[in-house]
């Protein structure tokens, strides 16, 4: 019994210090990475676990915005995430066929088509019913300025609860083959990222993404 316990017990300890490096190492390395766009903004990095991501809030022209970093999954890299609040009379989801997830669960929500064969041919969109989503997506011009912007590499998007949230996957922290394992190995000693990771996190280049998703939901 004895022994058996003591496999338990350390069982136990694997556990939860397996919770432990995703919920406070990761986000804090993340944190690390937006050090240099939270000074360029002049904010600060915040860790949210029960979010289970860092981000920076700030304002652009007039927009509540947030940029932050989402782990990686099973079946996804870390995820650059850009979010504006804007109340829309709908819920949608757009994701880019070639980027999109391994596998998507999305309960209440029904695929649409556009009637843009070259846009359906390239994103599936989806809302939890209703004709208001796709009135939205056949407006003139509305699917050329979706497209302009899930160009820079964006996954997908979506519409709900008065924000506007966009994923771009960061194939350079992490793979959705190895996920974790990649990252760990990356970036357990919080080595500073290269490449697409900090082209990207950067005012200049945030802005131009906030730019094209105010042109699609607020301005388009």
């Amino acid at each position: 019994m004895t022994l058996v316990l003591a496999i338990e017990v350390a069982y136990a300890v694997i556990l939860i210090l397996g919770v432990a490096f995703f919920v406070f190492l990761i986000p804090r390395s993340h944190a690390a990475i937006l050090g240099p766009l939270a000074r360029e903004l002049g904010r600060e990095v915040e860790v949210s676990f029960l979010r289970f991501m860092a981000y920076v809030e700030f304002e652009h022209e007039g927009m509540d915005c947030l940029v932050g970093i989402k782990p990686a999954g099973r079946y996804a890299p870390p995820r650059l995430a850009l979010e504006i609040a804007h109340r829309l009379d709908f819920s949608l989801l757009i994701y880019s066929r070639g980027l999109k997830p391994l596998a998507t669960f999305d309960p209440g929500y029904f695929a649409f088509k556009t009637g843009d064969s070259s846009f359906d041919d390239n994103y599936l969109c989806k809302s939890r019913g209703g004709a208001r989503a796709k009135e939205f997506m056949t407006e003139p011009g509305r699917a050329v300025l979706l497209d302009q912007f899930m160009r820079f590499g964006f996954a997908s998007i979506k519409v709900e609860d008065g924000v506007v949230m966009a994923l771009k996957p960061f194939h350079g922290l992490g793979s959705s083959r190895d996920g974790l394992n990649a990252y760990f190995r990356a970036h357990f000693f919080f080595r500073r990222p290269q490449g697409e990771i900090t082209e990207d996190v950067n005012s200049a280049r945030i802005k131009t993404y906030l730019d094209q998703m105010r042109r699609v939901f607020i301005a388009g």
